[in-house]
């Protein structure tokens, strides 16, 4: 199903509505029940996202829960550095100029609503300048004045229910939260044709070590070692799939364990990455939209989580696990700040340099175990299903495992 932008004069008897949307993409994955409760609420009218960046058009390519993908050409992001308040200022002026010259271009098309997900003034921005006289989304300073309705965020809330509160402050009904995905059968058939080069009768574990954000990572060494380990007692085949900032760390873990593992980065577009990732039988890597994406197609999870943010972000359900150091005194997380050493090949958050290779080690190696066991075979689409639980070590919050243990 092609989701072309129609211009902005189609004409379309519908109301509109219009979500703005984020262009990272765990979050545009967990905006699926947000966007499927507003058009269950809203079966007659055309639902708009608009959402900068690629990610969100390839990945909601095929969502039957949007009309259209609409792109916002931003300013390009420059690097944080540490400025005076009145610099930092005026590098904010392409951004307002940008937000104001989006929502004149979507005047004509006269919104009724719009969902603020996108938490930051300038999302707000546009759909004030763009007419619409319903505009909802959190609260938050410089963004409540531009809303019609602010909506309170509730700490330590998971992301896909702060969303779904959105919907339940405009008075309509919820949803049950569930992640989804549509890879396409032709994308499927690609991605299979490119699997069939690895060795047969493997489990295939998709890794994830990079994230936007510096402090969900885990040492580099570490990453290797558990490689290594996993490839020579289990049998794995490891996949790796990413973008440019992906490359030195794939590198690595191929240099460390040629043949078996593998990085696709460059043979699967961004559309076909659910495809590939469905046709996989764990995840196993650091907080990212690739979890998410996993979770959606229905694999396994084992994530390595900083404690201060998983209550938020987390894959939930009885088939994803996360792993968390017992770190009792860290000091507020701010995902903003600069890197301590400038240049460096490779850096890891505090929090995940608690955790050991062993722990994870033995976390993968005893679910891989069990999913062996249950694997049954789904005949309507010929896939692989697992019927896994996960469980918890005791005294641990659900489905967690505390390094170490």
């Amino acid at each position: 199903m092609s989701r072309p932008a129609p211009a902005a004069g189609a004409s379309d008897p519908r109301p509109r509505l219009l979500v703005v949307g984020s262009s990272y993409m765990g979050d545009t994955v967990l905006a699926v029940p947000f966007l499927r409760g507003l058009r269950r609420a809203y079966p007659g009218h055309a639902i708009d996202l608009l959402a900068e960046g690629r990610i969100p058009a390839e990945l909601l390519h095929d969502c039957p829960y949007v009309d259209a993908i609409l792109p916002w050409q931003r300013p390009a992001k420059r690097p944080l550095a540490h400025e005076p308040r009145e610099v930092r200022g005026r590098r904010a002026l392409p951004t307002l100029w940008n937000a104001l010259a989006c929502g004149a271009a979507l005047r004509e098309r006269r919104y009724a609503r719009a969902y603020v997900l996108k938490r930051s003034p300038s999302a707000a921005l546009v759909a004030l300048r763009a007419g619409i006289p319903h505009r909802i989304g959190h609260e938050k300073k410089w963004l409540t004045p531009l809303l019609t309705r602010a909506v309170p965020l509730v700490p330590g809330r998971h992301q896909i229910d702060s969303w779904l509160d959105l919907l339940a402050a405009d008075g309509l009904p919820g949803d049950d939260g569930r992640l989804e995905a549509w890879p396409t059968a032709e994308a499927r058939a690609r991605v299979g044709r490119l699997l069939a080069a690895l060795p047969a009768g493997r489990q295939r574990v998709f890794v994830a070590v990079t994230a936007s954000d510096w402090r969900r990572q885990w040492p580099l060494d570490r990453w290797v070692e558990l490689l290594q380990r996993l490839v020579a007692t289990n049998g794995c085949e490891i996949v790796l799939c990413g973008g440019p900032a992906d490359r030195d760390g794939h590198a690595a873990l191929v240099k460390a364990s040629p043949g078996h593992v593998h990085d696709l980065s460059a043979a699967v577009p961004l559309r076909d990455l659910t495809a590939l990732v469905s046709q996989t039988d764990l995840y196993l890597g650091i907080e990212s939209g690739l979890m998410h994406v996993a979770a959606a197609c229905g694999v396994p999870t084992i994530t390595l989580f900083d404690p201060r943010t998983q209550a938020g972000w987390r894959a939930r359900g009885p088939s994803h696990a996360t792993i968390c150091a017992a770190v009792d005194e860290l000091p507020q997380r701010r995902t903003r700040e600069q890197p301590p050493a400038e240049g460096a090949a490779w850096l890891a958050g505090e929090a995940l340099e608690a955790i050991d290779v062993a722990t994870v080690f033995e976390r993968a190696r005893a679910t891989l175990a069990q999913m062996a066991a249950t694997r049954t075979i789904d005949l309507r689409t010929g896939r692989h299903r697992y019927e896994v639980e996960v469980r918890s070590v005791a005294d641990a919050p659900a489905d967690t495992v505390p390094a170490g243990g």
